[in-house]
């Protein structure tokens, strides 16, 4: 009997393992659920990478000065201002960190030093030409003095320059038909600057956040860069102008990507750096660094410099995310703690792709219909559709898995080689074990039926006791009136 409740017992947990092994993922060819690939990153994050536009226009008026190349000075002379004419447009990147119209990017999109710099470097330029050639600038830090007599000529003429400009700052849409950055302008959406840092040159803190009249926005999160290291894999999105082929794509991302090659200080060794291997250009200042879940870890500020490109590679440098968030709260302007609302888009949108990746179509499109509805101005629906497609025609070819026995008719159609010998050798167990307990039934019957045999013959043989005890009992009491008589 007991042998019987043990093989019992192990029946049922075969069974169990038996129902485990065909619905997990190791009797399958495939995970039932999916790490997210390159495909996904690209359609999760591209509608929250914008373009931004800097247009300024006027004038700079540069008074006069004179330089000393042999005492590396610069100092105000007589003559006339010069004046520079100033049409100029820049563009970089910028990425949706809250639903309600918050941008992220560096304060050299948006800020005019450039603007002013380039009006400067011309004339500045002509200067140095004329100025009685020197030895100050060779031996083995000739360079160096180069460089930091260019920055203070820089520093001199934007301080002691006027200019006279009128800014216009937008964000472009990205569902715009127009061709050409005046066009795309036209029905971009201008844009606040919430948070700026106008020292950026100085301390490398270069970031600064906008803000857009524009609601339900597909917001990226921000990631864990407490952990980050060299040789983890990453992505970058954004506008190098290297990748552009013509004015018809000005509002269609590049995503690159590489690995953190290295994490740096920040010259003041105020912050770290990210150094990665992705492909940059100008243009893709303010890109977001993404980690393989498609989560912001940094923003792109700066590349290689240009005097020092010729030596090698191109590389990209990040501010972390923890260190931007840091940097808008201390340059915010509006008053008040900065509160940034990331909404359900990158939540919803990556439980409809779970779902598509499950087969389950039903699911995901209940959810990816919801995610086509955030603002169609950013193409959320060129990153939907896909899915949306795909899973219609699953449902139509009934392969999609939406109930129980749909998820085990699927599961057993990509049975796996494997998964097939083991549930082989279960169901040969299982037959076995059936043997055994049919014949263990058999033999437990006739036991029982020996048993109830031998209980009724004991039975018979107590009433025999029973009545010849009597029987003994009733000659006793004769015996007893006999001896009385006597």
């Amino acid at each position: 009997m007991k042998n019987y409740k043990k093989i019992s017992v192990f029946f049922k947990m075969s069974f169990l393992l038996l129902l485990v092994l065909a619905l997990s993922p190791f009797g399958a060819k495939g995970a039932q659920t999916q790490a997210l690939d390159q495909e996904d990153l690209v359609n999760l994050t591209r509608p929250g990478v914008v373009r931004i536009v800097q247009h300024v226009k006027g004038e700079a008026i540069i008074k006069p000065f004179k330089l000393d190349l042999n005492k590396l000075t610069i100092s105000p002379s007589e003559g006339e201002n010069q004046t520079v004419p100033v049409d100029e447009y820049t563009t970089g990147s910028g990425f949706v960190v809250s639903q309600d119209g918050y941008i992220l990017t560096n304060s050299h999109v948006i800020l005019d030093r450039d603007t002013k710099l380039k009006a400067i470097t011309g004339v500045a330029t002509e200067k140095i030409r004329e100025a009685p050639v020197s030895s100050s600038f060779s031996g083995p830090d000739g360079n160096v003095k180069t460089r930091e007599y260019v920055d203070k000529i820089k520093d001199y003429l934007l301080q002691n320059s006027q200019f006279n400009f009128q800014e216009e700052l937008v964000v472009l849409n990205p569902s715009s038909l127009k061709n050409g950055v005046v066009e795309l302008m036209k029905e971009g959406f201008p844009a606040k600057i919430i948070s700026s840092n106008d020292n950026f040159a100085k301390d490398s803190f270069d970031v600064a956040l906008i803000k857009i009249d524009q609601t339900n926005l597909p917001a990226l999160p921000f990631g864990d860069v407490s952990s980050l290291q060299g040789g983890q894999k990453i992505g970058i999105f954004g506008f190098p102008t290297t990748a552009e082929l013509n004015d018809n794509s000005l509002v269609e991302a590049t995503f690159t990507q590489g690995v953190i090659s290295a994490i740096k200080d920040s010259d003041n060794q105020a912050f770290k750096i990210i150094q990665t291997d992705a492909k940059i250009s100008d243009g893709s200042s303010g890109s977001p660094l993404l980690d393989e879940g498609g989560k912001v870890i940094g923003m792109v500020t700066y590349q290689t410099q240009r005097d020092r490109k010729d030596n090698g590679d191109n590389f990209a440098f990040a501010i972390p995310i923890n260190s931007v968030q840091e940097g808008i709260q201390k340059f915010n302007t509006s008053g008040g703690e900065l509160k940034l609302n990331l909404g359900q888009y990158n939540k919803q949108f990556l439980n409809g792709i779970n779902f598509f990746r499950q087969s389950s179509c039903k699911e995901a499109l209940s959810i990816l219909t919801e995610v086509k509805s955030f603002n169609e101005k950013f193409n959320v629906a060129k990153s939907v559709n896909p899915y949306i497609q795909k899973c219609q025609d699953l449902i139509s070819s009934k392969q999609s898995v939406d109930t129980p026995l749909d998820a085990l008719i699927h599961t057993l159609a990509i049975l796996s080689p494997i998964g097939w010998l083991a549930i082989l050798l279960l169901i040969c167990v299982f037959v076995a074990i059936a043997i055994v307990l049919v014949r263990q039934k058999e033999v437990i019957k006739e036991e029982r039926e020996e048993i109830v045999f031998l209980e009724e013959e004991v039975k018979q043989n107590k009433e025999i006791e029973e009545e010849e005890k009597k029987e003994i009992e009733k000659i006793e009491e004769e015996l007893k009136e006999i001896k009385g008589k006597k």
